[in-house]
């Protein structure tokens, strides 16, 4: 490590990637705040404890490297793009460098809230629900709540800012890889959903199973404000 890798980042971020080239989990640990949280791809740990855990697990058993190639501080945050490298190829099938984002909240001279993952600080995001992968024995586990890319809309389709979403039962089959078409993971979860359109018109969104032109007691008709999503594939975004 050369250091010029680390002079120009604030000290507790210098240290931690000290800490990982030494693969030192308890020096690691050691630089967040008692009660810091670390997001890995969405998953969260909490407190030094289980922090060092993690380090142990996705750093220390797999060799992992990292080369800092860029970073950016404002206030008291702090983003690094890295490039890792390690021993990835088992449980994730990855066999070349891989880039990665680290997002530091820093209090003081230690790190309070790290984010990993592979979204850079000025790509669009949204907060969702997701399925990691399909669980059979244990759906519950795939359940991720993160921040995401926000998805390319294609040509024709209509764009909802969504206020609230709803999860239900049919989430539970999508969690244990089960479905009516083949999915593809990692999958946004929801059937429901109330939002605005960017003209303001403000709508709920319904799966619709059967006939698509029955008009009763559901339907918003004559306003049409209505979207059905079930015909395609996938969670709900997938089909507005």
């Amino acid at each position: 490590m050369s250091s010029s890798e680390t002079q120009s980042l604030p000290r507790s971020v210098a240290r931690m990637v000290q800490a990982i080239h030494k693969l030192n989990s308890a020096e690691l640990a050691s630089i967040f705040v008692q009660d810091a949280i670390l997001v890995d791809e969405a998953k969260q740990y909490y407190g030094r404890e289980f922090i060092q855990e993690w380090c142990q697990e996705a750093l220390v058993n797999r060799k992992a490297t990292i080369t800092v190639k860029e970073e950016k501080t404002v206030g008291n945050e702090t983003w690094i793009r890295v490039l890792m490298d390690g021993d990835f190829e088992a449980d994730y099938g990855i066999t070349e460098p891989f880039t990665l984002y680290f997002h530091f909240i820093l209090q003081g001279d230690e790190i309070w809230h790290l984010r990993i993952n592979g979204i850079a600080p000025h790509e669009p995001t949204m907060r969702a629900v997701w399925a990691s992968r399909g669980n059979l024995e244990n759906p519950l586990w795939s359940v991720r709540h993160d921040i995401r890319r926000v998805p390319e809309v294609p040509e024709g389709w209509i764009k909802v800012r969504v206020a609230a979403v709803g999860l239900n039962f049919p989430d539970i089959f999508t969690l244990r890889g089960l479905g009516m078409h083949q999915l593809t993971f990692p999958l946004v979860l929801g059937n429901e959903a109330a939002g605005t359109l960017e003209d303001g018109t403000e709508v709920i969104i319904f799966p619709v199973m059967g006939n698509p032109k029955f008009e009763g007691d559901v339907t918003m008709d004559p306003i049409d404000t209505s979207l059905e999503s079930v015909p395609r594939p996938g969670a709900y975004w997938q089909s507005i």
